[in-house]
């Protein structure tokens, strides 16, 4: 069909997705792009509006009207068109810039009538003498960015020849019929489907997409808000040579900086940005002006242990897959993948590069073009604009005023160009994960508290409250299916802590918390360590007079315990039950704001007790060991370089509150804006139920014990599927020695090239030290060589001093007791001045009158690594020779159908020391026979070493904390392999005998004396 009025033409495919997103708003200014160019010279404003209207009169896009009937919406390119063309002499105004924006401001908010046109708009200022102001509009259906740069360049060309008296150069061949014609052509090519085949590949799972503000997203009705900073030529020099040394363009950087950003506030590792690609056809279509661009979907893996070379490597291969298929629409893919049905967004924040060549000449005066509005946002877009006069970038961010405040916008290009240039200057080997988005300011609010000191000033209240503040309704604890946001959490904390401070609670008291794993008990913690008094964790499944014991010790001010929590307390001690009638009620009335001294008995200062945590103590009479605030806060600052967590991490309350690994676990959490998974204490003890709730909960930071983890690694084994679905980043082994060699099944499984590889790291540490004192990260190698119980170097802040009896430091290679000075050391133990003063001595090496610890744990400097070598004071002596109990356990976990074990000495019926090996066998129906255990560990250990007895187990016991539970073992029971039985009254004589020396139950003419763990000196009595 024909229109009277010119040239009737289809809709190119982008035109079409602007014309029907405009159907519900037709004159919604959110879709025109505007700029405007600086002049830097005299200019004629007859020759400029001359060569303005040719470049229109050419440009058949600026020409358009559009119109819709029953075949749908089209585009006629009008023989002429009116238009106007102000010239504004402003430099007369109080201030002429205020008049130029004014001005433009005003036109922006003029709607444009498709029907009618022009869909453009021009005006030209006079600014001052010599300096002059371009302003130019469209519509985006009519043109791109690219095409704007075209038009652009065009009037610069015209205007200079007019300017030289030259004849006028060229227009390009084609027209916008070329550009219709080579869309359409397109459609219905080879080339689509196979793009098609390949978005649709891309993104066959539909990736779950989240825009920064983590809510849904739609066109806005107001301006965009934008904010702009600058990154100089230096960094930009940077980006380029760190390009360079990852083998790709400098243009990945930025894109990389917003991947990792957008991972690092959303959460999600699988990133999909929205990527505006030209989608320019080949031949003359190429150069005509037009509606053409495109926005591509560029899913990105972003991985917190990748370098960041690697993650500059994948986004250029993500890139250039992405631009070789860049012309199939994102209408259409989101058609395709039924995005568009249900309403799903198949991409996130936008990331535009403009690097247009924008050397701008108009006749000797020189122009810069500056970008004012870049088209519709519903979300968000960074702008990388290369058009600088000095080589820099400009970054810019327009955002979706219905979605962000301005203060939230401005924050987003602070982190955002701080990432960049850390990126660029950075080392292209470091982790991605280690790198920071926080601003200095947000840093500072932070971490320092108000005197102006680093983070072991402040206390563990006001960090955990600038993280809620920070991620209000961010999940801050769960369990099962309920859980808490941050802000819950604190208001609740608050108004617990304000009824224990009514209750007698304040800084220099002890609070009791007897409570099962809940999330009344983070809850209650919290609350505790806010009122300013420390908390003393009583774990309800210890024994009642152990319980008893530590209340009695500790003389709280008062006891925090549960409804169903049946545990017997001394008598006098006051109690707060949390479900209680009369507590709820109470609670009710509580304001759930954040406590300051004011509310609290006295001031809370970073050197109050936190916590009480108690210790079995070597004359069976358990002691409290009193650990600060300052103790806690310097833990995460000083090995913050090393594991870099953030909010997107998941962490796991594995261990009872009782032990001092979960401290680390709680406040590593919580201090960093994560989430925290409460472990039932069933599932505590089976590894198939942890392993499945650790890929369910898509936990990233998990602490173990060694002997938990031999276990987990099992069930990893046994259970393949839910092992491939861990997404753990880091793996942290503490709480007693670690055996190498056993981590190579782990790494078999899980090796670097696996999609779950997370870094496993070995770290010492005693309660008396504030949980960690040195830090390895391991590997396949290290794990292979089993090179002994290497346990790293120490935290920084801390200082490691190996010693001999009389404290000489001990050479390398040599056995010392190791002594810990530093930040880390804990205040004392509880009421136990002799105790204290025995343990926590005068640092010999410090000269400033600090003290040090001695641990009783023996080791020595391996290659500038500590090697821990087991305790001093607990060493076993058989038969005249020392053992080292490891060593044993080290072997006979490399027998086969060995799947854990433990060796320890046990006195025997005759109150001989013996050794004896509990074993766990791979298959229990078939349990390794003992003989043959003897003959494997008698290939490599001397007689002396081999145990006495072998005891099978279905599993073995743990303690609460999660440690090997000693006193659980059963007692041994020899007997005999099996076999025929004694008939003859010498068979029977001579069994007898053996039973009698061996104490065992049964001995069969088969057996072996020595098998059944006989030795030189049992034969001769």
């Amino acid at each position: 069909m024909s229109d009277p009025r010119g040239v009737r033409l289809s809709l190119t495919a982008g035109q079409r997705g602007i014309w029907y997103a405009l159907q519900g708003d037709p004159a919604n200014p959110v879709f025109s792009a505007a700029e405007h160019v600086d002049i830097d010279g005299p200019v004629d404003a007859e020759l400029f509006e001359a060569a303005l209207r040719q470049v229109v009169a050419e440009t058949e896009a600026l020409r358009v009207r559009f119109a819709e009937d029953a075949e749908g919406p089209y585009q006629v390119v009008l023989d002429g068109l009116d238009w106007p063309f102000p010239v504004l002499d402003v430099s007369g105004e109080a201030d002429p810039e205020t008049a130029v924006r004014e001005w433009i401001s005003a036109d922006l908010r003029r709607p444009v009538d498709l029907a009618e046109g022009p869909p453009f708009g021009f005006a030209l200022f006079r600014v001052a003498d010599g300096r002059h102001v371009w302003y130019q509009r469209h519509h985006h259906i009519v043109l791109d960015g690219l095409s704007v740069g075209m038009v652009t360049h065009r009037v610069a060309e015209i205007y200079s020849a007019s300017v030289a008296g030259e004849p006028c150069p060229p227009v390009s061949p084609g027209g916008l019929r070329d550009l219709v014609e080579a869309d359409a052509a397109y459609h219905g090519s080879e080339k689509f489907e196979d793009d098609r085949r390949f978005w649709t590949e891309q993104l066959a799972d539909r990736p779950e997409v989240l825009g920064l503000a983590g809510r849904p997203t739609r066109y806005p009705d107001a301006p965009l808000l934008r904010a702009v900073d600058r990154i100089g030529p230096g960094v930009v020099e940077a980006m380029k040579s760190i390009a360079r040394e990852a083998d790709t363009v400098w243009l990945t950087v930025p894109v990389a900086a917003q991947a990792l950003y957008v991972h690092r506030m959303t959460g999600r590792r699988d990133v999909v940005l929205a990527f505006p690609v030209r989608a320019r056809p080949d031949g003359a279509a190429a150069e005509v002006p037009g509606m053409v661009s495109n926005v591509v979907p560029l899913r990105l893996s972003v991985r917190p242990g990748a370098t960041v070379a690697e993650l500059l490597r994948h986004v250029s291969r993500q890139i250039r897959g992405a631009v070789r298929h860049q012309r199939y629409r994102y209408e259409d893919l989101r058609r395709g993948t039924g995005a568009l049905a249900d309403g799903t967004r198949l991409v996130g924040p936008r990331i535009n590069l403009i690097t247009f060549d924008y050397d701008l000449d108009f006749g000797g005066a020189r122009g810069a073009a500056r970008n004012l509005v870049i088209g519709h946002d519903d979300d968000l877009t960074v702008f990388v604009d290369a058009r600088t006069d000095d080589g820099g970038l400009r970054v810019e961010i327009s955002a979706n005023p219905d979605l962000y405040t301005t203060a939230e916008v401005d924050r987003h290009r602070e982190r955002l160009t701080g990432l960049i240039r850390a990126i660029a200057t950075g080392d292209p080997d470091r982790m991605i994960g280690r790198l920071d988005i926080a601003t200095a300011e947000e840093r500072r609010r932070v971490l320092l508290d108000g005197n102006g000191r680093v983070s072991g000033g402040a206390h563990l209240p006001e960090l955990f409250e600038a993280r809620a503040a920070d991620r209000p309704d961010a999940p801050a604890v769960s369990l099962g299916g309920a859980s808490l946001t941050y802000a819950e959490l604190n208001e609740r904390a608050n108004s617990l802590a304000r009824l224990l401070v009514d209750s007698g609670a304040g800084p220099g008291r002890f609070v009791g918390l007897v409570l099962p794993r809940s999330l009344d008990l983070v809850v209650a913690l919290l609350a505790v360590v806010k009122s300013g008094a420390a908390y003393v964790p009583i774990d309800p499944a210890y024994p009642a007079d152990r319980i008893a014991h530590t209340v009695s010790d500790v003389r709280p001010a008062l006891v925090v315990t549960g409804q169903r929590t049946d545990v017997p307390l001394p008598d006098g001690v006051r109690r707060v039950v949390l479900g209680d009638e009369a507590v709820t009620a109470r609670l009710a009335r509580l304001p759930g704001a954040d406590l300051t001294d004011a509310d609290r008995l006295a001031p809370l200062v970073p050197g109050a007790p936190a916590y009480v945590i108690y210790t079995s103590g070597s004359t069976g009479r358990p002691k409290g060991v009193v650990v600060s605030h300052r103790n806690v806060v310097r833990l995460f600052d000083a090995t913050e370089h090393w594991f870099r967590f953030g909010p997107d991490d998941v962490w796991t309350l594995f261990h009872s509150y009782a032990f001092d690994f979960s401290v680390w676990e709680l406040w590593g959490a919580l201090l960093h804006g994560g989430r925290l998974v409460v472990v039932p204490h069933e599932v505590s003890r089976s590894p198939e139920s942890f392993l499945r709730l650790l890929a369910d909960e898509r936990v990233t930071v998990l602490n173990q014990t060694p002997s938990a983890f031999y276990q987990l690694m099992r069930a990893d084994r046994e259970d393949p599927r839910t092992g491939d679905r861990l997404a753990l980043r880091r793996v942290v082994f503490g709480g007693e020695a670690l055996d190498l060699r056993r981590l190579s099944d782990w790494y078999e499984r899980h090796d670097t090239g696996h999609p779950c590889a997370p870094v496993l790291v070995n770290m010492y540490g005693i309660t008396e030290t504030t949980v960690h004192v040195s830090h390895l990260p391991l590997d396949r190698d290290l794990a292979a060589s089993g090179s002994g119980s290497l346990i790293g170097r120490g935290i920084p802040d801390l200082r490691i001093h190996l010693l001999d009896a009389a404290l000489r430091p001990a050479p390398p290679g040599v056995a010392g007791e190791m002594y810990v000075a530093g930040d880390g050391v804990a205040q004392h133990y509880l009421d136990r001045p002799a105790l204290t003063a025995e343990r926590f001595v005068a640092d010999p090496f410090a000269g400033d009158g600090t003290r040090m610890y001695r641990t009783g744990d023996l080791a020595r400097w391996r290659d500038g690594v500590l090697e821990y070598l087991g305790r001093a004071d607990h060493q076993v002596k058989i038969r005249g020779f020392r053992i080292e109990t490891g060593e044993v356990a080290a072997a006979l976990s490399a027998c086969p159908g060995v799947a854990d074990c433990a060796v320890l000495v046990r006195d025997d019926d005759r109150g001989e020391p013996a050794l004896v090996a509990y074993l766990v066998p791979e298959d229990p129906a078939d349990v390794p026979r003992t003989g043959l255990l003897r003959e494997r560990l008698g290939a490599s250990l001397p007689d002396h070493m081999l145990p006495a007895a072998f005891v099978p187990l279905d599993r073995l016991p743990r303690t609460p904390s999660g440690k090997l539970d000693r006193r659980a073992l059963p007692e041994p029971r020899t007997t005999g392999a099996g076999g025929r039985t004694a008939r003859t009254p010498h068979e029977q004589v001579l069994a007898a005998l053996f039973g009698a020396v061996l104490g065992a139950a049964e001995v069969g003419v088969d057996d072996n004396f020595f098998a059944l763990g006989g030795h030189s000196l049992a034969a001769t009595r």
